[in-house]
């Protein structure tokens, strides 16, 4: 088990601090090979197969147990016992809090985190396999209730194209097109820091 950093964007973290994320995809680098036809875990390591039956060892820095503690943007002014938190500011007032003075998630520090990701449930897929409930679980919200009350349109996708939509605005556009393998990560929420 280890102890992990990750970063999430301000609308992800109101989607842990909600309930309604518990899932998240984190590209796998380096990709399998190029021709992987399917990854699947044997005797504890992940194996990719290729076209012609040939397995490759793939890379999934993540197992069950880990804990993920969350790094997202705060002040610039932040200190121990006065975090402000861009997550926070966003669902107040609704929408960007750009140019105020907010410091990169890439550098707050573990003491400021307050999520606490641990990971219950690891799978290694193509991005475009995802499922309609894990489009849920990864906190998309549109279509919920037709989809809980089993009423969703034949061939609606409405949450296939929200999570479209958030991946190609997190890692740019086009992102969704390229198809990588992602590690699936499952996990349960805590809402105090990864120390405490």
């Amino acid at each position: 088990m280890s102890d992990l950093p990750r970063i999430f964007s301000a609308p992800m973290v109101n989607a842990l601090l909600e309930g309604r994320k518990t899932q998240t995809r984190r590209v796998l680098n380096p990709q399998p090979v190029h021709d992987a036809a399917f990854v699947t875990l044997a005797n504890g390591r992940w194996i990719s197969s290729d076209t012609l039956g040939y397995g490759y060892l793939v890379n999934v820095p993540y197992s069950v147990g880990d804990r993920l503690w969350v790094k997202e943007t705060i002040d610039k002014v932040s200190e121990p016992g006065d975090v402000f938190y861009r997550a926070d500011y966003e669902a107040a007032y609704g929408g960007s809090a750009k140019g105020l003075g907010w410091r990169s998630a890439r550098y707050m520090p573990r003491w400021a985190s307050r999520l606490t990701l641990t990971v219950t449930d690891v799978r290694v897929q193509r991005l475009h396999d995802i499922s309609l409930g894990d489009c849920y679980a990864e906190g998309c919200t549109v279509g919920q209730a037709e989809a809980n009350s089993g009423a969703l349109p034949v061939g609606w996708t409405g949450p296939w194209h929200e999570y479209r939509a958030i991946w190609n605005s997190l890692h740019g556009p086009g992102a969704w097109d390229a198809k990588p393998w992602v590690a699936a990560l499952t996990f349960t929420v805590e809402k105090r820091n990864i120390d405490a």
